[in-house]
């Protein structure tokens, strides 16, 4: 007499079993449902279309600023590359006039070539202290203008804006050596 009762409690038993499989189931399907769904809202909002900030600063695995793009307390505005020892490499601008402004610097920060947008197209030169070479297009006319290391002007060939032109040369002590016309 047990063993039918006992048959019939091993099969309800089992029913039960698969009745709680088929609810996990149902359970992980449903979770997998839902995070889909979010999911799919997540990938509909997408990248945001604008980021603001005064400042953006980029670094590199150490911490080091490396670049930086941002509003000067001048007002003007620029990308600044950085090389690995922290010094300024190059950059671009904007300055609160409106003038673009490009530049590049040696390994120890000092600028070297620049090249402005003002009145007209200027492109410099620099040493260590000084601008030595400078290239200028104006309304006026263009014009080279070169200067030794003592920062005097030595040399200067200027084609204005009519045509006619002039070429100089100057000694140490910026007396006219030669000049034509």
């Amino acid at each position: 007499m047990r063993e039918p009762h006992f048959l019939t409690l091993t099969e309800r038993l089992d029913r039960l079993e698969r009745e709680n499989r088929r609810w996990r189931r149902a359970g992980a399907g449903v979770l997998i449902v839902i995070a889909a769904f979010a999911l799919m809202g997540q990938a509909i909002q997408g990248v945001p279309k604008a980021m603001e900030a005064e400042r953006f600063v980029l670094r590199d695995t150490g911490g080091r600023v490396r670049a930086a793009l941002g509003m000067e307390a001048d007002g003007s505005v620029g990308l600044w590359l950085l090389d690995s020892a922290g010094k300024t490499r190059a950059g671009v601008g904007v300055s609160r006039e409106g003038s673009p402004v490009m530049a590049l610097a040696d390994q120890t920060g000092k600028s070297r070539l620049s090249l402005t947008l003002t009145d007209g197209p200027g492109l410099s030169l620099r040493d260590q202290d000084r601008t030595r070479i400078s290239l200028s297009v104006l309304a006026e006319g263009s014009g080279i203008y070169v200067w030794d290391q003592a920062g005097r002007e030595r040399a200067v060939l200027i084609v204005a804006a009519d045509g006619s032109q002039v070429l100089g040369f100057r000694d140490k002590d910026g007396k006219v050596i030669w000049k034509a016309p």
